[in-house]
C-alpha cells in the first residue's frame, strides 16, 4: 500500500476517539483524541500505539471469552495461553474468522497496534504512520 496521506487518515479512522494522537515534530506533547481534522494535517501526526507484546493482564483476562470462542480449547485456556496466542499471531498476523473480528476490534480499541488491510505493525511503523510505544520509552 502507497504511503500517501488519504491512505494514513483511513488507518487513523480504526483508532477514532482514542487519545491516540501524537505530533510527530513535538514528540513530548500529549497525546490528542484521534477525530476529524483537516487530512493536510495528518503529515504532522502519528499514532501512539501498544505493542502486543505489552497487553495488560486485565485486558488478557477480558480477552479469555473472545479467544476461547476461538478456539477449540473452550473452557480449559488462560490469560497466560491468551498472551502466548498472541504472541505467535503479533509475528504472522493471519487471524481469520468472524471471532478474531471481535478479538482484533477489542484489541484496536484498547490502543493496540495490528496489521491494517495489509499493511503490517512493522510496515505502519515504517511509514510514520504510528510509533509503538516501547519504542517511545526506550528512546
Amino acid at each position: 500500500m502507497d504511503n500517501t496521506l488519504e491512505n494514513k487518515a483511513k488507518f487513523f479512522t480504526v483508532y477514532w476517539g482514542q487519545i491516540a494522537l501524537k505530533e510527530s515534530k513535538y514528540p513530548n506533547s500529549p497525546s490528542c483524541k484521534v477525530c476529524e481534522t483537516f487530512i493536510e494535517e495528518f503529515k504532522n501526526y502519528h499514532l501512539q500505539l501498544k505493542p502486543l507484546s505489552a497487553i495488560s493482564e486485565q485486558h488478557l483476562k477480558e480477552l479469555l471469552p473472545l479467544v476461547e470462542e476461538t478456539s477449540y480449547m473452550r473452557g480449559y485456556m488462560n490469560p497466560n495461553m491468551v498472551k502466548q496466542i498472541f504472541t505467535y499471531y503479533e509475528k504472522t498476523s493471519k487471524l481469520t474468522g468472524q471471532q478474531w473480528i471481535n478479538v482484533v476490534d477489542f484489541l484496536r480499541r484498547n490502543g493496540y497496534a495490528w496489521e491494517w488491510n495489509g499493511v503490517s505493525v512493522e510496515e505502519q511503523v515504517d511509514k510514520g504512520w504510528a510509533v509503538l510505544e516501547s519504542e517511545v520509552s526506550n528512546g
